[in-house]
Parts: structure tokens; C-alpha cells; sequence
């Protein structure tokens, strides 16, 4: 679902910028972080329209990705999210 794949993609890209060790790394952590926050607040008025619940997490997938990417610095962790990124 559109909505636990944005929380994803923030919870990575706020990640990206805190633990990323290279400076495109970081950038692009902020660029997914602007974009996904951005369709997840449309996403969230069309549901208010509708009286519909959106997912408030990711999946548990990406929450063990994501939590596994939090115990990785530098170019350990650029390497992991580069390569869950072209993945996705």
C-alpha cells in the first residue's frame, strides 16, 4: 500500500541523512524524505475525504530493514540503503 511504502521510504531517508556517510547518500535520504512526505500528506486528505484509516507504520518488512539499517554508519549503511533502493 501506497501509504506504509511512503512511511518507509521516510523512516529510511531520515536514516540516509543521520547515518549515510556519503554526501549523495545524504542528499538523496532528504530528497525521498521532501517527496514522500509530500504524496503521504495528499494521500492523507484523500483518505480523510473517504473516512479512511491509513497504515501510521511500514510494513514489518521494511521496520526489520529499517532497524538494521539503524546499527549501520558510513559507507556500511550507504551500501545497504543504495542497494534497498534499487531493490524497491
Amino acid at each position: 500500500m501506497a501509504a506504509m511504502s511512503d512511511r518507509a521510504e521516510i523512516t529510511t531517508g531520515t536514516l540516509a541523512q543521520q547515518n549515510g556517510g556519503a554526501a549523495a547518500v545524504k542528499a538523496y535520504g532528504a530528497q525521498m524524505v521532501k517527496d514522500h512526505t509530500m504524496t503521504s500528506q495528499e494521500l492523507a486528505a484523500l483518505a480523510a475525504e473517504r473516512n479512511l484509516q491509513l497504515p501510521t507504520e511500514p510494513d514489518s518488512l521494511h521496520q526489520a530493514e529499517a532497524a538494521a539499517m539503524a546499527k549501520l554508519k558510513g559507507a556500511a549503511f550507504d551500501r545497504m540503503y543504495v542497494m534497498g533502493q534499487v531493490r524497491d
